[in-house]
């Protein structure tokens, strides 16, 4: 998906929000990164139902193959996580919006790194109504 679609989809989310609350709504970007080695298990974002797209780029720093999963607790107690092997050097992106993933977007996610030594970073986009002080 380029990034010209989710501007777009970002937008018509927004848009449709407004209507159906009334209010102007302002999109708000939170940028993180952190440091996964191998056995390790990482809380990447919260439960948020502001949350309408997220995005986890995930590189894997060490010198061969490395693995690791995606998912919910709940899906962490299953055994039902989304699994992903990365070759030396290479990254994986995991993009998740609202319009095609719906309430799925708001929920809490968990990384674990079964092998490697893994860089990720996560962006997450949320849509919040706008301070009194900013509607003109």
């Amino acid at each position: 998906m380029n990034d010209d679609a989710i501007k777009y989809g970002i937008l018509k989310c927004r848009d449709l929000v407004q209507l159906y609350y009334g209010a102007r709504m302002v999109v708000s970007i939170i940028e993180n990164n952190i440091l996964a080695s191998a056995g390790s298990s990482s809380d990447l974002f919260a439960l948020d139902p502001r949350r309408i797209r997220y995005e986890i780029v995930v590189m894997n720093g060490s010198g061969g193959d490395a693995t690791f999963t995606v998912g919910t607790p709940a899906a962490d107690q299953a055994g039902t996580d989304e699994q992903y092997a990365i070759g030396a050097g290479q990254n994986v992106v995991i993009d998740r919006n609202f319009i095609t993933d719906f309430d799925a977007v708001t929920l809490p996610q968990t990384l674990f790194a079964s092998g490697g030594n893994l860089s990720v970073s996560t962006r997450e986009t949320f849509l919040t109504p706008a301070p009194v002080d900013e509607i003109p």
